[in-house]
């Protein structure tokens, strides 16, 4: 069935504030862990079955 297109939508575009803050993070701090842990988690964050608001 899949997700509703709102709740798919916001996910989305949380997914990419937290690559794009990581990416700034990684750069400011000069580690690559932070963008690691998003990518790690990025899965279960778009496709969790609960509804975050």
């Amino acid at each position: 069935a899949g997700i509703e297109s709102t709740i798919a939508r916001q996910r989305a575009e949380d997914a990419v504030i937290q690559i794009q803050g990581a990416l700034v993070l990684v750069r400011g701090l000069d580690d690559i862990a932070p963008f690691k842990r998003i990518l790690a988690n990025l899965p279960e964050n778009l496709l969790e079955d609960k509804i975050v608001s």
